[in-house]
């Protein structure tokens, strides 16, 4: 059992698309779904946002079982709340006490 509330998240991962004959074929999308917990980001992931950046939406997300994508897809996006939400800046966290990993996703 744990003290904070963890809910399903679905993830949307597309390969990267190719360029042939300079037409652009566009990648394959899969979907799957991880646990994790949903906070709203601290003053302090505010401030790490990228100059000039404007985002409506913001979260961060706390998962054990998220596997971060390689340099052969996109970047993940977050289905919440009917919103499709980017990676901003992901953090894996290896303490040795609670290993997690932190995702800020925003729209």
């Amino acid at each position: 059992m744990s003290l904070i509330p963890h809910t399903a998240i679905t993830v949307k991962r597309t390969l990267k698309g190719t360029n042939i004959g300079g037409v652009k074929a566009e990648g394959v999308s899969s979907n799957f779904t991880i646990t994790g917990s949903l906070q709203p980001p601290s003053s302090r992931d505010i401030q790490m946002l990228p100059e000039g950046s404007h985002y409506t939406t913001l979260y961060k997300i706390y998962s054990k079982n998220y596997v971060p994508q390689d340099s052969s897809h996109e970047t993940d996006v977050f289905l919440i709340d009917g919103k499709e939400l980017r990676t901003i800046v992901y953090k894996d966290w290896r303490n040795n006490i609670i290993n997690h990993k932190s995702i800020l996703v925003g729209a």
